[in-house]
C-alpha cells in the first residue's frame, strides 16, 4: 500500500462473509492501531467468501514507512462464532510529496 492513494484492499475468508455479524479490520503499526475500521462501515464491501475495502488518502497517510504494517480481521458470526483471522503484514510504500492532493 503505498501512503496517500486510495488502495483497494481484499482479504479472503474461510468461511461466508456474508455470516459476519459485526467486527472489526484493524491495521497497527508498532503495537498501535493506526486504523480500527467497523465492518459495517460503508467503505467495506463483503461478498462470497471476501471483505473489500477503499481507504481513503488521509487513512493511508496515517501510516509511516518506518514500521510494518499489520491487519487483522476479527468478527462475531451470526452462529455467534467470534473469530479472528490470521495477522496479515501490509508494505507500507513512500511518497515523494506529502499529504492529500
Amino acid at each position: 500500500m503505498r501512503r496517500g492513494t486510495t488502495p483497494t484492499l481484499t482479504f479472503t475468508t474461510p468461511y461466508e462473509a456474508a455470516l459476519i455479524q459485526s467486527g472489526y479490520l484493524t491495521f497497527q503499526q508498532r503495537g498501535t492501531n493506526v486504523l480500527d475500521i467497523p465492518l459495517s462501515d460503508p467503505s467495506i464491501t463483503v461478498a462470497d467468501n471476501a471483505i473489500s475495502i477503499t481507504l481513503t488518502q488521509e487513512q493511508t497517510l496515517a501510516f509511516t514507512t518506518a514500521a510494518p504494517c499489520e491487519a487483522q480481521i476479527r468478527a462475531v458470526l451470526t452462529s455467534d462464532k467470534a473469530v479472528a483471522s490470521n495477522i496479515v503484514q501490509v508494505p507500507i510504500c513512500a511518497i515523494l510529496k506529502d499529504g492529500e492532493i
